[in-house]
């Protein structure tokens, strides 16, 4: 009897390791749809192909950070068929007080939908079963406990950006910007059109980060070019 105890514990071990390592990943792509006089909740026929790639995030579940644009709590459904986003209030930097909204996202589906009359978002989200930076990309990782740049021990979460790759800025109505780096450094070149193809109106320039945690949360910040 002893035994068979000991092999459902092996067995309950090996099944809770399995889902701890399980990574939430969304993608953001690029948005070609024309959103004058569209409706928000509409789903558009978007494209998720890989070449259409601006930027994403990788997250543990359970973790409190802003996830397309909202602030949420991203966490696997029962099933594994799809992803919960528990959001909360725009003031809620920590997650602590009340859900506000509740959505359930399908794993795999490509969503495409307008934000405002001049914008919108293509994405998709997915599991994975670790933490892999993608290639051609600026990186920021955050991690907790011991600020040593050991991120993939007490990972948080990661926000990455295809390098030269034109994104939205979306608190404004044309502005776009591109992410670049090297092995010290990472600028983000703004541009004052939709395509990024003007002359750029601004570059900024910062030195890639490896910090402790006392100004972001608590959470430890480190920055990787993966070019």
């Amino acid at each position: 009897m002893k035994l068979f105890y000991l092999l459902i514990l092996i067995v309950l071990t090996c099944f809770l390791s399995l889902i701890k390592s399980q990574y939430i990943s969304i993608q953001s792509y690029q948005f070609s749809e024309n959103c004058n006089n569209v409706n928000s909740s509409i789903n558009l026929p978007g494209s998720c192909a890989q070449d259409d790639l601006l930027s994403g995030q990788v997250t543990s579940e359970g973790f409190c950070l802003i996830a397309n644009g909202e602030i949420s709590i991203l966490t696997i459904s029962p099933n594994g068929n799809s992803i919960i986003q528990s959001i909360y209030a725009s003031t809620d930097y920590d997650c602590q007080g009340d859900i506000v909204e509740e959505k359930e996202i399908e794993i795999g589906k490509c969503y495409s939908h307008c934000v405002d009359e001049n914008h919108g978002k293509t994405y998709s989200l997915s599991v994975q079963p670790s933490i892999d930076l993608p290639s051609n990309s600026f990186v920021e990782v955050f991690y907790s406990g011991n600020c040593n740049g050991d991120w993939k021990n007490n990972f948080n979460y990661l926000d990455y950006y295809v390098i030269n790759k034109c994104n939205v800025a979306f608190a404004f109505q044309t502005l776009t910007y591109t992410f670049a780096c090297n092995s010290t450094t990472s600028w983000i070149t703004e541009f004052n059109d939709n395509i990024c193809a003007d002359k750029p109106s601004g570059i900024q320039v910062n030195p890639l980060a490896n910090s402790c945690g006392v100004n972001s949360n608590n959470k430890n910040h480190i920055d990787i070019c993966n070019a």
